[in-house]
């Protein structure tokens, strides 16, 4: 069995490492420092694994920080990480109200981050209590997973609601699921240096519809290229005769109940596959003629933003 290697991306106190704690031993508690506040606790990228070596998670430190200026390094870290082979990229918030200021200017950094070959997954940590207020709704979780992709511009395949009840028993499925995901490498994303110089090419030449036309036909070919090849090894219609669960499984609350071996398995294969073809579609979709010229326009603010980021670092 090939080992699952995840890396959570997210800001400070988002519960990344309780969900490394958990995926790895089985317990809130472990090797990873938590933190429930927005005071960094990782400042450099920590890599464990599990005790029977199944799974890999990567913590790294937190963007956009509460401190502006560990900005570029902080990207450049989770980079360095994000470049190495990984199944899966965890994309970690808090169940509240989005703070739009804080990312407007990361977005060019999370769009690189759109570009890793792992597939990409929202989490959304829902620890408060609702003992003397109602709890959200499903709606309530969609519309904020709505707004996170918005700001952030990254192409989640999946959303996963996690709570203080469900979260034990959810993280347990779900690294099974996750477990017959193939790792890819991502060696062409680019450092804070190196997005500096893209973008002022992007900026000199002010041709944003060919880039953005030239980036998704390069995406579109490479998972094709994987989504075949995990078909040709999937378990057929034993998987498929699993995709009415697995698409509970990502929603909210929902878990897959008391699931054989068999069924996991066949899960597995099947949350693979999927992952791939949402992961193709979400492609094809931005260079439709309907929103190709969006997407050129969003590459366009993006590049402003990054702009206006860089400017305010080099101030520092």
């Amino acid at each position: 069995m090939e080992t699952l290697r995840i890396m959570s991306v997210g800001r400070s106190g988002v519960g990344k490492s309780t969900i490394g704690n958990m995926l790895l031993f089985g317990k809130g508690e472990g090797a990873f420092a938590t933190s429930t506040s927005s005071k960094s606790c990782t400042q450099d990228a920590k890599t464990l694994s599990s005790y029977t070596g199944d799974c890999i998670y990567i913590d790294v430190p937190g963007i956009p920080d509460t401190n502006p200026k560990n900005t570029a390094v902080f990207y450049d870290k989770i980079i360095k990480e994000a470049k190495k082979e990984l199944n899966v990229l965890l994309f970690v918030f808090k169940r509240e109200r989005e703070d739009p200021a804080a990312y407007k200017l990361a977005e060019m950094l999370f769009r690189e981050l759109n570009r890793s070959n792992a597939a990409k997954i929202l989490v959304i940590n829902d620890h408060n209590n609702y003992k003397f207020k109602k709890p959200p709704t499903e709606f309530d979780y969609e519309g904020q997973a709505k707004r996170i992709s918005q700001l952030t511009k990254i192409d989640f395949t999946h959303t996963f609601i996690l709570t203080a009840e469900t979260m034990e028993e959810k993280l347990k499925q779900l690294k099974i699921i996750l477990s017959k995901t193939k790792s890819y490498k991502s060696d062409d994303l680019k450092t804070f240096k190196e997005l500096t110089q893209y973008v002022n090419y992007l900026r000199d030449k002010k041709n944003y519809e060919k880039e953005v036309i030239a980036q998704q036909n390069r995406v579109i070919d490479r998972i094709q290229r994987q989504l075949n090849h995990l078909q040709a090894v999937a378990a057929g219609a034993a998987a498929a005769a699993t995709a009415a669960t697995i698409a509970s499984f990502f929603t909210f609350g929902a878990t897959l109940g008391i699931a054989t071996p068999t069924t996991m398995a066949a899960a597995a294969a099947t949350t693979a596959i999927q992952i791939k073809k949402a992961e193709l579609q979400k492609a094809k979709e931005k260079i439709s003629t309907e929103n190709l010229k969006k997407a050129a326009q969003e590459l366009e603010k993006a590049c402003e933003q990054f702009n206006e980021l860089k400017k305010a670092l080099d101030a520092m």
